[in-house]
């Protein structure tokens, strides 16, 4: 999502080949196609103002797209960025941004980061194997798992993988802070996070675990183990000021014996604990696919977006919870 100058909100949504673009007056607003790329996109970001596309499968000379004007071009025409860290042929799959810099995530284990896109002017590598100088996470990590996401949590970027979760902060320097899992590497590992203040949110296959990065406490938050429902994938995961979301194929065994898709709402009751009640389900799934899901910012309170896959169209379903939201919550 993207506030202008103006207080004027879009949000944004990649997928495939396309970035689609919806001004969020309202729940009812067409998205509007502003961009297909040649190849698959991995990535996109805004970042001051300039929007920042990853392509690394462009088999030319281009590293990475960056757009002008997110906001009013109906139609995108980016510019393809060739600068000297990516001229070996392997380009940014993903970037996040801390306080004005840009990072770039390239190969399993290098960052390199700049505070201008649009200039050849990058820094770097910063080494999440921690085999660089001036590391401090101790023993050797892992170069062999693909990037999982990167979250961003007050100074520290959280670089999620298959097997682990590095933190890098402002001296660059990288620590291993969640290495339970080292021996267990999976798909289903740290594949969907969120922060939800100075907190990191994320999930290990259908668990959803709390790390503070203040204290290092890790807590599981305890959803997959409430009776009468069991987890079986965790599809989405987000939170803002009042609730943490979690969206999640469950089995209700006592009431049908088919798989449905939950949307939690957790409050917050103490440290790790919290209460969750559903806020939306859908009973008849078939063949449709659903996840990932993100909220966002809509007047005083919230906008949920879940992505659903329906019949190989992909469409949003949109959830606003307006601030005073306060109905009964179950244990």
């Amino acid at each position: 999502t993207y506030l202008t100058s103006a207080n004027i909100r879009y949000d944004f949504l990649w997928e495939g080949l396309n970035i689609w673009r919806r001004t969020a007056a309202n729940a009812t607003n067409d998205w509007t196609k502003v961009y297909t790329a040649g190849v698959a996109i991995t990535d996109f970001k805004i970042f001051n103002g300039v929007g920042v596309i990853a392509i690394p499968s462009d088999a030319t000379t281009t590293d990475f797209l960056t757009q002008a004007d997110v906001t009013a071009a109906a139609t995108w025409v980016p510019i393809g960025r060739n600068h000297s860290p990516f001229s070996s042929g392997t380009k940014p799959t993903r970037f996040e941004s801390i306080r004005g810099t840009l990072y770039a995530f390239v190969n399993n284990d290098l960052v390199y980061y700049t505070t201008d896109p649009t200039v050849d002017g990058w820094t770097g590598p910063i080494d999440i194997a921690l085999s660089g100088t001036g590391n401090l996470g101790g023993s050797t990590g892992d170069s062999t798992y693909s990037l999982q996401g990167v979250s961003v949590v007050n100074d520290f970027l959280f670089v999620r993988k298959k097997d682990a979760v590095y933190s890098i902060d402002s001296q660059q320097d990288v620590i291993e802070v969640l290495w339970q899992w080292k021996d267990k590497p999976s798909e289903y590992n740290f594949k969907y996070a969120a922060v939800g203040g100075d907190l990191l949110i994320y999930n290990v296959g259908p668990e959803v675990w709390i790390y503070d990065p203040q204290t290092g406490q890790n807590v599981n938050t305890g959803l997959s183990k409430k009776s009468g429902f069991t987890v079986k994938e965790v599809l989405g995961i987000s939170a803002d000021s009042q609730f943490m979301y979690v969206l999640a194929k469950v089995r209700v065994n006592t009431i049908r014996s088919e798989d449905s898709i939950a949307l939690f709402m957790g409050t917050k009751i103490r440290p790790g604990q919290y209460a969750w009640e559903v806020a939306y389900e859908v009973t008849s799934i078939g063949t449709d696919t659903y996840g990932p899901m993100f909220v966002f910012p809509q007047g005083l309170g919230s906008r949920v977006y879940i992505v659903r896959n329906d019949s190989g169209d992909t469409d949003t379903i949109i959830i606003d919870f307006p601030a005073e939201w306060d109905s009964s919550l179950s244990s």
